[in-house]
């Protein structure tokens, strides 16, 4: 029986995309702090390498982007334009950050923040169903958009990449939660030891996560390229990166030829 053939036109076009997604970022995210696992966003902040993803998946993430460039249209077209593109906030120096999809104007007397989120049939359904809570990092990213912008109220727009239908969320500001991510996201970046794991190892949010080989069997790990934050002489004191050999660090992330790879 003769096997089907690879579609080699198509395993470059995903060799391509995991080549475009190559970057590292040099800050924790308002998009993932919500996260349970705190190791894992430690992990992540400090610049370990990740796992690897699958030039497909990293396609199916990049259609949010158009499906975002495509709804700021309809939007638009229907009398809600949506300003502010990718305005950038910060705290602790801009090691925590964000850039959100806008602000949607004439909903009422008032901007809103605005994102925009795709997700599978079963997921728009649970959405619908059970709100934002849903997934804890979407309710944290509203509310540090709100909180850094001054803003009270949010509306994020789920796009069901099966049916094109379209769901609207209105999420309402809560200073204490946002507080409570701020908390957290200081104390990420403040500590020099990983901090606990968030996840049983048997849970499947441990058997997909990308840091799952160093937090495991950290023997196995392979670090791709060195970062500030992995540095033997780097350490924080609360939110500042200082270096023994250069002081505060103004550029946090970049290595430099006295690299020395620490042991965490």
């Amino acid at each position: 029986m003769q096997l089907p053939q690879q579609d080699k036109l198509a395993l470059e076009l995903y060799e391509a995309a995991a080549r475009r997604n190559d970057k590292q970022r040099r800050y924790l995210g308002f998009s993932e702090i919500g996260d349970p696992c705190s190791r894992k966003l430690w992990y992540r902040f400090r610049g370990y390498t990740a796992a690897p993803l699958d030039g497909r998946v990293i396609m199916i993430f990049n259609l949010g982007n158009l499906v975002e460039d495509y709804l700021v249209e309809l939007f638009a077209a229907a009398g809600y334009p949506i300003t502010g593109r990718q305005r950038r906030f910060e705290y602790f120096g801009g090691l925590f950050a964000g850039h959100w999809d806008g602000q949607i104007e004439g909903v009422a007397n008032r901007p809103y923040v605005w994102d925009a989120k795709t997700c599978n049939d079963k997921s728009f359904n649970e959405f619908k169903a059970k709100g934002i809570k849903k997934e804890p990092r979407y309710y944290a990213q509203a509310q540090m958009y709100m909180h850094a912008s001054g803003l009270d109220r949010a509306i994020f727009s789920f796009y069901n990449k099966n049916t094109s239908a379209v769901y609207n969320e209105k999420i309402y500001y809560v200073k204490p939660d946002a507080h409570e991510l701020i908390e957290k996201a200081r104390n990420i970046i403040s500590v020099n030891t990983p901090p606990a794991c968030g996840h049983n190892e048997s849970s499947t949010a441990c058997s997909w996560c990308d840091y799952r080989t160093l937090c495991r069997q950290p023997d196995m790990h392979i670090q791709k390229a060195p970062q500030c934050g992995l540095c033997l002489h780097c350490r924080f004191e609360d939110t500042k990166p200082l270096c023994a050999k250069h002081g505060e660090l103004k550029t946090w992330g970049i290595s430099c030829p006295e690299y020395e790879m620490s042991v965490s």
